[in-house]
């Protein structure tokens, strides 16, 4: 028993002393200090940091961390899930003992530097003085020789315009200043070579106004280095110099940098590449055969250049090498039979290029790791055995704009871990309905428009597992109802994008497709579809948050009648909007007003009418507008949006105003205070007119009178009334006479 009782006392003690020493060991109160310090020129609006306060334990704050031993601060994490602003205050890297910084994902501005002192401000830090902890006598402006991790990357705003900090965090192997601006530091790379241990570089989108030289660097660490999609960048020449002192990056990502020449041959020093991204610049001329000579390449991708020749045979003896993209260049001549030997190759894409050349089933025989085949857009001929059996499973196929009709590929029915299908404008005119349509429903992504295509899909129903469908510049037939009302009873469905424009559709819209929620483009417009729009099951009390991520509708050149349901502009995250060349009828509701997304809004060639709602003006983002063709009446509504649309947006209808030439001459009736100004108009007006008569009556009989009672007064005006009239016959009878003489 007394054994026992030994051996379960020595865990109890030993547990008893490690709470207590926890308590015992707080935070370092200059460590306290300098966050407190930071928390200053931070604007916390969600109040993320709200545990930061003098009386609470800086190692118990939120994305704090200290050793469990000296109470020193070692990490500091607040990135992503906190919505911080203002100031990025760099007195946080005094702190002596830090290693580890990441403020990414916030909406910080600046970077600042100011005195490591707290002032006097609303929230506790004028309660830490208080404590009488004051500034240390050891102070230090010395940045921490112990930071290994710093990113600032993803504050999309954030403006560093001087560099010079960093040069003084001489441990520092990891930097990450992605999304910011510091192409104003002409500097930059100096500062950032002055680190030593620097293994990975991350300055993606900096916005770089050009690229110093760096002669004088030294990244003998320097494994990663990204600078990709500086677009911001002055077309640059990539300097030879570049590459002659970063012998041992493995990764480097200069991804749309806007750099342009050809590619420079320095870039072979780096013999431990193991990634190279040179995508979307503008390198032009051959693809140098001497990059066959990286034995360890595992990635190449310099799609989106302007790259022209034959692909080097060179190319083929990377046989690490398992991502391949040489697409969107200008490419010519065969697929070079050595391509053959990368046996390890995942992803190859050589689509958008100029290429030729017959492929058979030995091209693609050693590729069994095959995951992703891009020939896209490409003049290759198919001479495929029909019984082909591929060595390889594809999860991705990007066959569009070849020539593989008129008939689907045999081998292309063996692919069943497909995800993403592209057939299409391949020529494809006939196909084996139920195999086919049982074979594409069940993958994610599926092109096939722009093919000959004719069937009916009236009982073709989706799978759930499908979230777009673009079949459009066919010619099917049919009804929609099973495509659409099925996934109504499959529950959730992933469905986010249905394009049958351009076919021969037929019948009415369904009214079922209330469950879908992920759906995102309904594009039916050009097919001979009849009834009302009930797509949106008008009339019908339904939570319309079922819709609320849509992006745009086209129901255009249909047959389609009927008003408008208003439930169709509850859909406020709309983008685009085009329901023209129906038969219409009835008002533009003023539900529209709310439609605060709308970009593009085509009623065209129908026949509604009314006066255009005065909401509309509430659009700010519309960008393009076709009101034609309609019985619209009235004065187009007053805003500088809508007066900024061509004449030809409202032409065919009975509207004056701007922009059209014809004029408003009667003023409508508003909401506001002038029907108040206007009665009192007309007030004063009946008063004036009455006051007019009353004087005039009153001046008439007075003058009548007087004439009627005064005698005298009465023979005076018949006789100048008597000598007025023989005036007037003497002038006329003279005029007679001259004129008959004449005569």
């Amino acid at each position: 028993m007394a054994s026992f009782a030994s051996q379960i006392s020595f865990p109890l003690l030993f547990l008893l002393f490690a709470t207590t020493f926890n308590r015992v060991i707080s935070c370092n109160e200059n460590d306290q200090r300098l966050l407190l310090i930071f928390k200053q020129e931070v604007v916390d609006t969600e109040n993320q940091l709200s545990s930061w306060t003098a009386e609470e334990d800086c190692c118990l704050w939120e994305g704090v961390h200290c050793d469990n031993i000296t109470g020193r601060v070692t990490e500091l994490s607040l990135s992503t899930t906190y919505a911080l602003e203002g100031d990025i205050n760099l007195c946080v890297l005094q702190l002596e003992f830090l290693n580890y910084l990441d403020l990414s994902g916030n909406d910080f501005k600046a970077v600042s530097m100011p005195p490591c002192q707290i002032s006097k401000s609303p929230f506790d830090a004028h309660k830490f003085h208080n404590q009488s902890l004051g500034t240390p006598s050891n102070h230090s402006t010395s940045f921490s020789v112990a930071l290994r991790y710093l990113n600032f990357s993803h504050n999309l705003d954030l403006v560093i315009n001087d560099l010079h900090w960093l040069s003084q965090l001489s441990s520092l192997k990891y930097l990450d200043l992605s999304d910011s601006d510091i192409g104003k530091d002409t500097k930059w790379l100096q500062h950032i070579a002055m680190l030593p241990s620097l293994s990975e570089l991350h300055l993606r989108y900096c916005g770089f106004r050009d690229l110093p030289s760096i002669d004088y660097a030294n990244f003998t660490s320097l494994e990663v280095l990204v600078l990709s999609e500086n677009v911001n960048m002055m077309k640059l020449k990539l300097p030879n110099s570049f590459f002659n002192i970063t012998n041992h990056i493995y990764y480097l990502d200069l991804y749309e940098c806007n750099f342009y020449g050809p590619l420079p041959k320095s870039l072979l020093n780096l013999q431990n590449l193991k990634h190279l991204d040179l995508g979307y610049n503008n390198f032009k001329g051959l693809i140098p055969h001497w990059l066959g000579q990286y034995e360890q390449l595992q990635r190449l991708d310099i799609r989106g250049n302007f790259f022209y020749g034959v692909i080097p045979l060179s190319l083929g003896n990377i046989s690490s090498l398992f991502y391949l993209d040489l697409s969107y260049n200008q490419l010519n001549g065969n697929l070079p039979e050595t391509l053959g030997q990368l046996h390890s190759l995942n992803q190859l894409d050589i689509g958008h290029n100029f290429l030729v050349g017959v492929l058979t089933e030995k091209t693609f025989s050693n590729f069994s790791n095959l995951t992703s085949l891009g020939l896209h857009s490409t003049s290759f001929e198919f001479d495929i055995d029909p019984k082909w059996v591929p060595p390889f499973q594809l999860e991705a196929l990007y066959l569009g704009n070849t020539s593989i009709g008129p008939n689907v590929p045999s081998w292309l029915y063996t692919q069943r871990s497909l995800t993403t299908l592209d057939i299409s404008t391949s020529g494809i005119s006939k196909i084996d309905a139920d195999i086919f349509w049982s074979f594409v429903v069940g993958i994610d992504y599926v092109d096939i428009s722009n093919n000959l295509i004719s069937d009916d899909i009236s009982n073709v129903s989706l799978s759930a597992n499908m979230s777009s469908l673009v079949a459009s510049h066919n010619s099917l037939s049919g009804s929609i109802f099973s495509v659409l009302c099925q996934l109504e009873n499959n529950g959730e469905s992933k469905l986010s994008e249905l394009d049958l424009s351009y076919n021969h559709l037929s019948g009415a819209l369904p009214d079922c497709s209330v469950n879908q929620k992920q759906l995102l483009f309904l594009i039916l417009g050009s097919n001979k579809l009849t009834g009302e729009i009930v797509v949106f099951a008008k009339g019908r009390e339904l939570d319309y948050k079922d819709f609320i991520g849509m992006h745009s509708i086209d129901l255009s050149t249909n047959n389609l009648s009927g008003e408008i349901p208003k439930e169709l502009f509850n859909l406020v995250q709309l983008w685009s909007l085009n329901l023209s060349q129906n038969h219409l009828i009835g008002k533009i509701p003023e539900q529209i007003g709310g439609m605060k997304n709308l970009e593009s809004l085509d009623l065209s060639y129908n026949k509604l009418s009314g006066e255009i709602p005065s909401t509309i003006c509430n659009l700010s983002f519309l960008d393009y507008l076709n009101l034609s063709y309609n019985n619209f009446t009235g004065q187009i509504p007053l805003g500088t949006q809508i007066q900024s649309f061509d004449p030809w947006s409202f032409v065919g209808n009975d509207l004056c105003g701007d922009p059209l030439p014809k004029k408003c001459y009667k003023k409508e009736a508003s909401n506001d205070s002038k029907p108040a100004k206007r009665n009192e108009d007309d007030e004063f007006l009946k008063s004036l007119y009455l006051g007019m008569g009353v004087g005039f009556a009153a001046g008439f009989w007075a003058v009548c009178g007087s004439l009627f009672l005064i005698r005298a007064w009465r023979h005076k005006f018949f006789h100048l009334f008597q000598l007025l009239v023989d005036r007037l016959y003497v002038i006329v009878a003279l005029k007679l006479k001259k004129a008959s003489d004449e005569y």
